[in-house]
């Protein structure tokens, strides 16, 4: 597949990581971190106040939220990126602590990464292919 863009080949990736828990958000930023070869630009936001400050100067190319936040801050969250001009068609990954259902809106997650046993890779992985099922799903659109 020559239209796959790996990270690993990018010159710029910026990330915007949503999260509640500072220290679970130090290790997903350590883990970006160790993405080689690319220009990493990230904001973190905790909330929906700071989603949408981040979001007044920065303009990502892919969003990562830790469900920490809960189903319904989640829900919020993902409204207001959905309807938000910077993030409309932005993938989403969601990093999750467990298997089950919780709250994630499926419509427009491209990925999941599960906590348990996660490494530099999985997330990596988890960013690369949100991003190369949203660049289908416009193709299809």
């Amino acid at each position: 597949m020559e239209n796959v863009i790996k990270l690993s080949k990018r010159k710029t990736l910026s990330v915007l990581v949503i999260g509640n828990n500072p220290m679970d958000l130090g290790l997903i930023l350590d883990k970006l971190n160790q993405i080689k070869k690319t220009k990493l630009l990230t904001e973190i936001a905790f909330d929906m106040r700071s989603v949408a400050d981040r979001l007044k100067h920065f303009s990502p190319s892919c969003i990562l939220i830790d469900d920490n936040v809960g189903a319904a801050h989640l829900q919020q969250i993902y409204a207001l990126l959905r309807d938000h001009k910077k993030t409309a068609l932005l993938p989403v990954t969601i990093l999750k602590n467990n298997n089950t259902d919780s709250g994630c809106p499926s419509i427009h997650v491209w990925d999941y990464v599960l906590k348990q046993n996660w490494s530099a890779q999985s997330l990596i992985t988890g960013l690369e292919n949100a991003m190369l099922h949203r660049r289908h799903q416009h193709f299809y659109e």
